[in-house]
C-alpha cells in the first residue's frame, strides 16, 4: 500500500485507477468505481471531470440510479476522446 501525497479530511479515501495499457481508452475505470462505491449517507455534492464520456455518463449513473440531486453533481467533460482539440 502506498501513501498519498496529498491532504485530506478525515474519513477520505483516494482510489488511484491508473490505465495499464496506454492505448486504452480514457475514462473506462472511474465510472465502474463510482459504480460499485458506497456512498455516503444523505446528501453530497459531487464533482466529476476528465474524458466527455467519463463526466456525463458518472453524472447521468448518480442521478439515474443513485437518485442525487442534478444540482448537487458538478461535471465537466475537458476532451473527447478520439478527436482533435483546439
Amino acid at each position: 500500500m502506498t501513501t498519498t501525497p496529498f491532504t485530506v479530511p478525515p474519513g477520505t479515501t483516494i482510489h488511484w485507477l491508473p490505465r495499464r495499457d496506454p492505448c486504452a481508452k480514457p475514462g473506462v475505470l472511474a465510472p465502474q468505481a463510482v459504480r460499485q462505491a458506497q456512498l455516503p449517507d444523505g446528501r453530497f455534492c459531487a464533482w466529476t471531470a476528465g474524458e466527455s464520456s467519463l463526466a456525463t455518463g458518472i453524472r447521468r449513473h448518480l442521478v439515474g440510479e443513485r437518485q442525487i440531486p442534478k444540482s448537487d453533481i458538478s461535471f465537466r467533460g475537458y476532451f473527447s476522446h478520439g478527436r482533435a482539440g483546439l
